[in-house]
């Protein structure tokens, strides 16, 4: 309904305005359609803190529920949830300025996180993570300060120990001939063959030998 206003008259006491009855009703009906017709919605003001619907609270900046209830915000059709910057759709959340989210605290997952890209400054807590993908955005070491548990296959191509490196094997898709080398072995890289282990003691300006080998034998 409507608002309806009072006819208050041309001038003071000129006698075109509403009489006091018909003024009392119309504020009467006011206040019927602003309060409601049921108990909860009568229920806008509780020991002096306005309250929406009988079961929210509004104190200053916030809005807090009764008896542990929830509190849900549902925009109509495909419209949105903006906070500041951030957009919830749905079950996404996203930057309304297409800048980065940045989460301040430590985060703790019970479910499971499926991220193709994750970019992770601090501490992240999760039992369950699949990732199939892990890589630095700048294209740095991604560094592991803890111990790591693999319960499956662990395929590696190469492995850095300090000064040692490994390499999956001698001939790393025939590209590397001789002793030789090929351009980017350097001191430390050690490599498998069927027969001989190989290790690098050089680094590779294709002329100079830089690799030696010693036989593996059966036992």
């Amino acid at each position: 309904m409507a608002r309806i206003n009072i006819n208050v008259g041309t001038n003071a006491n000129d006698g075109t305005g509403d009489d006091l009855r018909t003024a009392m009703q119309k504020i009467n009906t006011n206040f019927t359609e602003l309060y409601g017709t049921t108990a909860e919605a009568n229920d806008l003001v509780e020991d002096g803190s306005p309250q929406l619907g009988g079961n929210l609270d509004v104190n200053g900046y916030s809005i807090t529920s009764a008896s542990n209830g929830n509190i849900s915000i549902v925009p109509n059709g495909t419209g949105t949830l903006t906070l500041n910057a951030l957009k919830v759709n749905g079950t996404t959340i996203s930057s309304d300025d297409s800048s980065k989210i940045t989460l301040a605290e430590s985060v703790d997952i019970t479910g499971t996180l499926l991220t193709p890209t994750a970019n992770v400054t601090g501490t992240l807590t999760t039992p369950n993570l699949i990732v199939n993908n892990i890589s630095s955005s700048d294209s740095t070491v991604v560094q592991i300060n803890d111990g790591l548990n693999i319960s499956g296959d662990l395929t590696v191509n190469n492995i850095e120990l300090g000064t040692i490196k490994f390499t999956r094997d001698w001939s790393d898709a025939s590209t590397r001939f001789d002793s030789r080398g090929k351009a980017g072995d350097v001191p430390g890289l050690i490599a498998f063959g069927d027969d001989y282990m190989y290790v690098c003691f050089g680094n590779y300006d294709g002329s100079t030998q830089i690799w030696k080998r010693a036989a593996l034998s059966t036992f």
